[in-house]
């Protein structure tokens, strides 16, 4: 018919050809394995190193924030004892504490939203 061409089947074509799709998708697929192994390795690492980076940070704060709290506390009772005033200690270091605050907080700049 007119368009059409006949086919001739040939058994060593049909093997020799699966053999050519066969290897060049395997290599393909190899390649493609082998880049996105590497992806996922490299993200895998840099996740490691931000998490083990940001523990590291919280242990720094977490200890910062209880030496001044101790050294606060500290603060407040040696201020009640110069005084003789039970709880006046407290007082004036939570009132500085605030009054601080308030002053950072004031002051333009980069703040978190």
């Amino acid at each position: 018919m007119f368009g059409k061409r006949e086919k001739k089947e040939d058994g060593e074509s049909n093997m020799f050809g699966a053999a050519i799709m066969s290897l060049l998708t395997g290599v393909l697929f190899g390649k493609v394995q082998e880049f996105f192994s590497g992806v996922f390795l490299s993200a895998k690492d840099a996740t490691e190193a931000y998490v083990k980076h940001m523990i590291q940070k919280l242990i720094i704060g977490l200890s910062v924030v209880v030496g001044l709290l101790f050294i606060l506390i500290g603060l407040a009772q040696v201020i009640s004892y110069v005084y003789q005033k039970p709880g006046l200690g407290e007082i004036i270091v939570g009132g500085a504490i605030l009054i601080l605050s308030l002053v950072w907080s004031l002051i333009p700049g980069k703040k978190d939203e």
